[in-house]
């Protein structure tokens, strides 16, 4: 039972360090288009996810239904002296295409109170790796699924500050393969988890001078996820490891802030910066217990902490909107931003191929009276890093795609009753 205990630790770290490097940010293609600058902005039913506080600002009854495209693609290369020790080729590349689907509802409730509630996916990635690779052994394939839905009310008490607060419900599934090797023989474990885990948010948005200055704060606080899952092992059936395992563990998703600063330069111009700082060093270990349910009665389960020993990770954001046609009604977008990776270079891996990014965005978004159509294109440039763990010191690159359209619906005379003149 051991055996399969430390077999089990050496897979699960890279599917949870993977989300941490990979948290999906960009929910609207308004934001998208601006590299998600949007603590000062959040004017679409997106503000559920950005700021709720700006959901007080907007009028009437709001939908943003949509979609985004994730396409990565990550190479990476093992030492040609490591690659023959492994039997396996030195390069590999992962190319694959994760969709996710997006919805926001947002509410003025008279003219100080507004509600919301979002669906939208904030962790998400697919990688799958060439079995023959030498980097089979730092793992093959990981897909992660989330859901988070987020529920949310605004309180505006005067024209020039809201506050906005929510609920953050996330459903967790996990799948991770990799190669095991036994001396001359060789296996392979594929391990799934699923977990719920449940956190709060809080926004603040200030009018610090109107027209020209917005300010906006948020705070999302960690999610702690209870996993349970599996581990099914396949090797040489001379050295018995072959079976499988039942497997719990608590992840702990870290807290996160933002501070925002908005600006309209003139009417049809505006500008915002964001700066995250999200608390990965909170992250110091795993814990996991491992139970056999092929063993006697009484036996007791096998727990295993393994040290992470994470840093904190920001991301600086800027982005500037154009308005264009008479009505102003036409709008074109752009963005940069720079993000630096939580992940240490001690466990970077295939799974794990997570680098600081620059980041390089545009959108178009077009309106006419209740209706409206945004798409946006982002490009995550993964900078050139190399691994110094000891198991696999492979080189890794790649570039992430983010294609972001949506539909947006605004009728400002639904519920009409419930909304009063005013601010």
């Amino acid at each position: 039972m051991r055996r399969f205990a430390t077999l089990a630790l050496a897979v699960a770290v890279p599917q949870l360090a993977y989300a941490g490097g990979f948290e999906l940010i960009h929910q609207s293609p308004a934001a998208t288009g601006m590299a998600a600058a949007q603590t000062a902005r959040a004017d679409d039913p997106a503000a559920v996810y950005y700021n709720p506080a700006g959901m007080a600002f907007q009028r009437g009854l709001g939908v943003l239904a949509g979609a985004d495209l994730y396409i990565v693609n990550i190479d990476g290369a093992a030492p040609a002296a490591q690659a023959t020790n492994l039997g396996g080729a030195a390069k590999a590349s992962s190319n694959e295409i994760v969709a996710t689907p997006t919805l926001f509802l947002t509410q003025r409730l008279g003219s100080h109170f507004a509600a919301g509630v979002g669906v939208y996916t904030n962790f998400g990635e697919d990688l799958r790796y060439p079995t023959t690779s030498a980097l089979r052994f730092g793992g093959s394939i990981i897909d992660i699924q989330t859901v988070t839905v987020n529920p949310s009310v605004a309180i505006r008490p005067n024209p020039r500050f809201s506050i906005g607060f929510g609920i953050d419900i996330l459903q967790a599934g996990i799948q991770l393969q990799r190669g095991l090797a036994f001396g001359a023989g060789e296996g392979n474990v594929n391990m799934g988890f699923s977990g719920t885990g449940v956190g709060g948010n809080v926004g603040l948005m200030v009018v610090a001078i109107p027209k020209y200055l917005n300010i906006g704060f948020t705070y999302r606080s960690s999610i702690n996820v209870d996993a349970d899952g599996h581990a099914a092992f396949n090797g040489p059936a001379e050295l018995g490891v072959t079976g499988r395992q039942t497997a719990t563990t608590s992840v702990e998703l870290p807290h996160n802030f933002a501070l925002g600063l908005g600006s309209d330069l003139c009417e049809r111009l505006g500008v915002n910066f964001d700066v995250r700082w999200t608390l990965w060093s909170s992250l110091k270990s795993l814990d996991f217990t491992f139970t056999d349910p092929a063993a006697p009665s009484g036996t007791a389960s096998t727990k295993s902490s393994l040290p992470l020993n994470w840093r904190d990770s920001y991301a600086l954001r800027l982005g500037a909107e154009a308005r264009l046609l008479r009505e102003k009604n036409l709008k074109i977008r752009a963005g940069v931003g720079y993000d630096r990776t939580p992940v240490p270079a001690s466990t970077l891996g295939p799974l794990t191929p997570d680098s600081d990014r620059i980041i390089v965005s545009v959108g178009l978004g077009y309106s006419h009276k209740w209706f409206g159509i945004e798409a946006a294109y982002l490009a995550a440039i993964v900078l050139d890093r190399t691994s110094t763990n000891p198991d696999l010191r492979a080189d890794f690159q790649g570039v992430g795609h983010v294609l972001s359209l949506a539909l947006n619906f605004r009728w400002e005379k639904v519920l009409s009753r419930l909304v009063t003149a005013g601010y």
